[in-house]
């Protein structure tokens, strides 16, 4: 039995973002029930009744999902799981920082030290996908420069998912969120770029 919410989102999410593969979230989907509960009847039978080997199957089924889903939760949950893995550095960062300046290019001003981090320099250090195009040792080294750059962020990154968790920033819509005005006082003075 699905516990909560997040049990049928996070997949939905997780397929978005190409962590689960297209055929898991099919059979998911199938041996899911609760999902109708969460739905409701018509928008689970639109998703039991997906076509999944249709021409731009990938394309057809995000609009399906962005129809059933909160696109506002889903972006948090987006931007959480960034953070999270700044912290936990189980992905390559450079990745990891490139997705975030994506974010805040589409409008999450909270997220502007650490998305300019991937312009100042991170855009300049190879992914380790590319590690055999690269000399070794200038691999080896390009890559240590991560540090240099994720260090003085750590604070803020952990303010931000504490803010993200607690609703002290709320996100409503695609672009669309709060911040309390004492949260956005603690941020300014991470700012370097006042």
């Amino acid at each position: 039995m699905i516990a909560n919410i997040d049990e049928i989102e996070i997949p939905f999410f997780r397929y978005l973002v190409g962590e689960l593969p297209l055929k898991e979230l099919e059979q998911w989907i199938y041996s899911t029930p609760q999902i109708e509960s969460y739905l409701g009847e018509s928008a689970y039978l639109e998703f039991i009744s997906f076509r999944f080997q249709q021409p731009a199957v990938n394309y057809e089924l995000s609009k399906l999902i962005y129809k059933h889903f909160h696109l506002g939760k889903y972006h948090g949950w987006q931007i959480k799981r960034l953070l999270k893995a700044l912290l936990d550095n189980k992905q390559d960062l450079v990745d990891v920082f490139e997705n975030l300046y994506d974010m805040y290019c589409q409008g999450y001003w909270f997220l502007r030290n650490i998305g300019m981090q991937y312009v100042i320099g991170i855009d300049e250090i190879p992914r380790i996908k590319a590690e055999n195009l690269w000399d070794a040792n200038e691999f080896a080294r390009r890559r240590k420069l991560l540090n240099n750059y994720l260090e003085p962020l750590k604070d803020e990154i952990e303010l931000i998912l504490q803010a993200l968790e607690t609703g002290t920033i709320e996100i409503f819509n695609e672009k669309e969120y709060r911040i309390t005005p004492e949260f956005s006082k603690k941020l300014k003075r991470f700012d370097w770029f006042k």
